[in-house]
């Protein structure tokens, strides 16, 4: 049966309360995230017109609770949005694992020398009775030659203990040392930096993709 005028005429105008309703809950409660982000926190009042002290005030205490949790996660900086760090350097700066669709991405920066010798172990699941595999990017530059580093990008197939590398690029060097993979137990994939003899130092990453 078609609707008559004054029935679409009532759906219309009950829309329109719930959509104007639901903008102006919106628009207040982004006006106080936005106020209690500016300031620190919000003022609190003695009276209220229509909405009384304590409710207003119940209001402010929730708002700044959930500010000062969400800041101890994310900050911002100027333009910048950091996320497990309190000094972002770019636009998005993240860090700790990221998963994305289900895909894990860890990642390791840091200073060491070419005659060091150290690992960094990620937590992976048990594979069980199937495969895994991980890719791994692994760096160490001490110079522009690479007669000073050592790299490594590689894919690891692992079940339980047992793993097989397959190479896609990989150049050592007596001075920087070399890259390895293996899996002290069923639930723990290592990364490791085999020592060169060269004493310089010099900036690595280790980035590791896994399901």
């Amino acid at each position: 049966m078609k609707p008559s005028l004054f029935q679409n005429i009532g759906r219309t105008a009950t829309h329109g309360i719930v959509f104007g309703l639901s903008a102006v809950f919106t628009i207040i409660l982004v006006s106080l995230v936005y106020a209690t982000a500016s300031w620190g926190s919000l003022p609190t009042v003695q009276s209220g017109s229509g909405l009384t002290a304590t409710a207003w005030n119940d209001l402010v205490a929730h708002v700044n609770q959930s500010v000062k949790q969400a800041s101890q996660v994310i900050t911002v900086s100027g333009s910048n949005v950091g996320i497990g760090t309190i000094n972002p350097q770019e636009k998005l700066d993240i860090v700790g694992t990221v998963i994305q669709n289900g895909l894990k991405t860890t990642i390791f920066t840091g200073y060491t020398a070419g005659n060091s010798s150290f690992y960094v172990d990620i937590p992976v699941q048990d594979e069980g009775g199937w495969w895994a595999i991980y890719k791994v990017e692994a760096t160490f530059a001490h110079y522009f030659e690479m007669t000073y580093n050592t790299l490594r990008e590689f894919y690891v197939s692992a079940r339980g203990t047992n793993i097989f590398l397959t190479n896609i690029t990989e150049i050592n060097s007596s001075n920087g040392g070399s890259w390895t993979a293996s899996k002290p137990n069923a639930t723990t994939l290592r990364i490791t930096k085999n020592a060169g003899v060269y004493t310089g130092w010099g900036k690595y990453y280790i980035k590791v993709t896994s399901p």
